[in-house]
């Protein structure tokens, strides 16, 4: 799927579309707000909105009025999308020339069926007077399949005077075939001493543009939230590799060390350095050297535990933590790690290896890192493509396996 700029996005939404924080700030609006606005706002509150749902009169940067109709959705934590419609009036009951605002007027006579369609009703779906019949079976033919059950049981619950008013919103086939959505509110004005019901009355409205409106917005929000979660992602992880940054080693060595605290659990941590990175990237360039780099990150995270955490450090740097490690199981790690680059790129590793046991010396996982830090420098010095391991203060070269 195309990726969509957001920005372009809001731009295309026919209402005003501001994004604020939880203080109010505006955060970012579509062009569409600076008409409704008359200008740019900083905060909510210098054109008296809130970030609730609801009707709220919005003030104008000109000084200027307008009633307004507001929806919030809360994307995240302290962020909101207010999407701000104007109204042209007020409520569609209290307009005394409906015909004038494009709203369509239907009286049904409930016994006989007899439906009648005013000429707005008649002309928001294509028709002009006498080309429909009036009665119920007509308008029950317009209605989308897939609409009608949920249609006629709000109706049948007004009939039945479950509900004050009838109220719903569905699809209404035009004469040219295609589908309006339409607001269909009335009630029932007459019933006989039975209460059965004689006479209702209601209105429609296209609310078309409303509805793609409310489209444009979720696809807008949803866009909102794949970006948020890409972010997310760009924060934890390291774009050329692929593999955890400093954050997951901060978050991996946390867990672990908590099991060191709660319950005295080993834990090992290996440093691993690319022997000649350097020179290799001065001799092929910055893109062979990446090639190596993911080819190096993909051959150690086939050899490490599903249980380890491996990162890339910075540079040609790399760490594993390994909960739970004996001193025995992180050295086989570290020469597993060795060889797995060796074979798999032209570049070789050294890594150096500490494992946190009891006694061991070592209080805080800054003094674990600093270990396998002097264990890395033994590797390198005993010739690199080397392993070697810390223990109680001193370091030793491993055989390679």
């Amino acid at each position: 799927m195309r990726q969509l700029d957001p920005g372009t996005m809001l731009d295309a939404v026919s209402a005003a579309v501001v994004l604020a924080d939880d203080q109010g700030r505006v955060i970012r609006m579509n062009s569409y707000a600076h008409k409704v606005f008359r200008g740019r706002p900083t905060e909510l509150r210098e054109v008296g909105l809130e970030s609730q749902a609801g009707e709220q009169t919005v003030r104008r940067m000109d000084g200027s009025s307008v009633t307004a109709s507001v929806a919030v959705t809360v994307i995240d934590d302290g962020l909101s999308v207010l999407t701000v419609s104007e109204w042209d009036g007020h409520n569609e009951y209290a307009r005394l020339d409906l015909n004038a605002f494009g709203v369509g007027t239907w009286d049904w006579h409930i016994p006989s069926g007899d439906l009648h369609f005013d000429r707005r009703w008649l002309e928001m779906l294509g028709y002009q007077q006498g080309e429909l019949d009036y009665d119920l079976e007509a308008w029950e033919r317009l209605v989308h399949p897939d609409d009608r059950d949920r249609v006629d049981e709000e109706l049948r619950a007004h009939l039945a005077g479950r509900t004050p008013t009838y109220r719903c919103e569905y699809r209404c086939r035009h004469r040219d075939g295609h589908y309006v959505w339409v607001l269909d509110t009335g009630t029932v004005i007459e019933r006989d001493a039975t209460g059965r019901p004689l006479r209702a009355s209601g209105i429609h409205l296209d609310i078309t543009d409303r509805k793609r409106q409310d489209v444009e917005r979720e696809e807008l929000i949803a866009e909102l939230e794949r970006t948020r979660d890409r972010l997310k992602d760009l924060v934890r992880i390291d774009e050329l590799t692929g593999l955890g940054n400093r954050r997951v080693l901060a978050e991996a060595m946390d867990r672990a060390w908590l099991g060191v605290v709660s319950r005295g659990a080993n834990v090992g941590v290996l440093m691993v350095d690319l022997d000649g990175f350097k020179n290799h990237n001065d001799l092929h360039g910055h893109a062979d050297a990446d090639s190596v780099l993911r080819s190096v990150a993909l051959a150690m995270s086939s050899v490490v535990r599903g249980r380890d955490t491996l990162v890339r450090f910075g540079g040609d740097e790399f760490v594993v933590v390994l909960p739970d490690a004996e001193p025995q199981v992180a050295a086989a790690a570290a020469d597993r790690i060795r060889q797995a680059v060796a074979q798999s790129s032209p570049v070789t590793a050294s890594v150096g290896v500490a494992v946190w046991v009891p006694g061991c010396g070592i209080h805080d996982p800054d003094g674990l890192f600093a270990a396998a830090d002097r264990a890395l420098y033994a590797a390198k010095a005993a010739g690199r493509d080397r392993a070697a391991t810390w223990q109680e203060g001193a370091t030793s070269v491993l055989q390679p396996g």
